[in-house]
């Protein structure tokens, strides 16, 4: 690269400063921020102030500053709600320099390239087959039992992620006998049915809840769209099944998770790890009874199925009863 044309290094600056919205932070010997410059407008780093440690306005460089060895690259370090970049660090004699490259457009691309790919592997008629079955507490493992062919090695999947969650009243458990498990066994078919046709992929299944995901199997629409679709459908058919002091809420949230098989104990288990998995349950926690609390990204992207929404403390709800 030493005898590269300066007219060739000046045409790669401008393209990186058109394409990359490069910012940057400088930082002393102890990680505090001395100054800044670039995009920064672009990354929302509205609280840079100097002497503030760089590790609280950038969680993701959190332990590497200062740093004096070789440069360290971050790819795709997720920013904000659907905003990637690579996270570049360096340093020179006292100081350190974090580099930010707006890396959003790839990494959107890579994902939607992996998804495709995953659903050759994906087989739908696993849904049709547990959407049949009778579910109860006996048989409520199988319903993610039987995976699709997800690898060991994990994939990356953007999607939004449903928690639905029910009551319904038992017997206690000295009195509870196996007929009474028909309500429940009830509920939790026609919410798994309910979502399964909106191309859901159920990842578990507790005497309360269902965690759906939506983006693993093809689809029509939006994950987003489906998701809320799925939640309206599993109300109307909650509200059919008349169970005695039944409720029902929901929580959807959307993003990026790792999903694949791990080794636990000898066995084979499914795994989901991402914050709107995390936020979904939290939101669904809050909901009240007749009620769906959906985060922005979520809102925004399922168009017609989410009008009616309104905004509630940060979160977005929609009533279904």
């Amino acid at each position: 690269m030493a005898d590269t044309p300066r007219i060739v290094l000046d045409y790669l600056a401008a393209l990186v400063v058109e394409t990359r919205s490069p910012a940057w932070i400088r930082t002393d010997d102890g990680g505090r921020v001395t100054g800044w410059g670039g995009d920064t407008a672009a990354y929302r780093l509205s609280s840079l102030a100097e002497g503030e440690p760089a590790g609280l306005v950038l969680p993701a460089i959190e332990g590497l500053l200062p740093h004096s060895g070789g440069p360290l690259r971050l790819p795709a370090v997720e920013l904000n709600s659907s905003q990637f970049v690579d996270v570049h660090v360096f340093g020179e004699s006292e100081q350190s320099w974090v580099l930010l490259t707006d890396a959003t457009l790839e990494t959107t691309q890579q994902a939607m390239l992996q998804q495709r790919l995953n659903e050759v592997n994906l087989v739908r008629g696993w849904h049709v087959r547990a959407a049949d079955d009778q579910i109860s507490r006996l048989d409520a493992s199988g319903l993610v039992g039987e995976l699709p062919a997800f690898s060991e090695e994990g994939e990356r999947l953007e999607v939004a992620a449903a928690q639905i969650r029910f009551t319904v009243s038992l017997p206690a458990a000295p009195e509870l006998a196996s007929d009474d498990l028909v309500p429940l066994g009830r509920i939790l078919r026609a919410i798994a049915e309910a979502a399964t046709n909106e191309s859901g992929y159920v990842t578990s299944v507790t005497q309360g809840s269902l965690s759906v995901l939506f983006g693993v199997l093809p689809a029509g629409a939006t994950p987003q769209t489906h998701a809320v679709r799925a939640v309206l459908a599993a109300a109307e058919a909650f509200r059919t099944l008349e169970c005695e002091n039944a409720t029902m809420a929901a929580g959807i949230a959307s993003g990026f998770v790792s999903a694949g098989i791990v080794q636990v104990a000898g066995s084979r288990v499914f795994l989901v790890s991402g914050d709107c998995v995390r936020v979904a349950r939290r939101l669904a926690s809050n909901a009240g009874p007749g009620r769906l609390l959906m985060d922005e990204a979520t809102r925004r992207d399922a168009g017609d199925p989410a009008a009616g929404s309104v905004s509630v403390d940060g979160a977005f709800s929609l009533s279904f009863s």
